[in-house]
């Protein structure tokens, strides 16, 4: 992850198969990135992922587009439903260990 912090002109190669979802050693460093990419960006009393604000998207999609070359609509729709899903994950995590104490 050091690199793709570091260095902002070096954008890394992601591989999409057949069915429009990503592999490869690309694909690892594209699903470290988006974890905390959408921690920081979505706040956590989002009521539902449905609801994000279309600027918003544009800003996530844009950071991922700085570090990663991606330009393709099915690669658009495939990044949102990860970030989706890694949102909906660490709200529930979060809403676990508050409720535990």
């Amino acid at each position: 992850m050091k690199d793709i912090a570091k260095d902002p002109n070096n954008k890394l190669w992601v591989e999409y198969n057949f069915m429009g979802e990503a592999y490869g050693s690309g694909s690892v460093k594209l699903s470290s990135y988006l974890g905390p990419l959408v921690r920081e960006h979505v706040p956590v009393t989002l009521s539902s992922w449905t609801k994000l604000s279309e600027s918003l998207k544009i800003v996530l999609w844009k950071s991922v587009q700085a570090r990663f070359e991606l330009d393709e609509d099915y690669q658009w729709k495939s990044i949102l439903q990860q970030l989706g899903c890694l949102w909906r994950s660490s709200k529930s995590r979060l809403v676990t260990q508050i409720l535990k104490e």
